[in-house]
């Protein structure tokens, strides 16, 4: 995940990225059985599409917003 979070973007280092990412994927279903590939592992092999869609990860993150979520969960609670 480092090489897609650095914001020098190179198709060869979002290549190598995905080739690791994959791997992770294929030998942790290997090693732990195929429940292990859940959502959140599925999700990580797509993570290199985003890359390429959008660049590198900060322009597609979310971390900007996650310090408010406790604030409006406390909204939609109340009336």
């Amino acid at each position: 995940m480092r090489l897609v979070l650095t914001p020098i973007h190179s198709s060869h280092r979002t290549d190598f990225a995905e080739h690791l990412v994959q791997s992770f994927a294929m030998q942790s279903m290997q090693l732990y059985g195929a429940d292990f590939a859940v959502y959140n592992v599925h999700a990580m092999t797509h993570v290199t599409d985003d890359v390429r869609l959008f660049g590198w990860l900060e322009n597609v993150s979310c971390f900007l917003y996650e310090n408010h979520v406790r604030k409006w969960k406390k909204m939609l609670r109340t009336s």
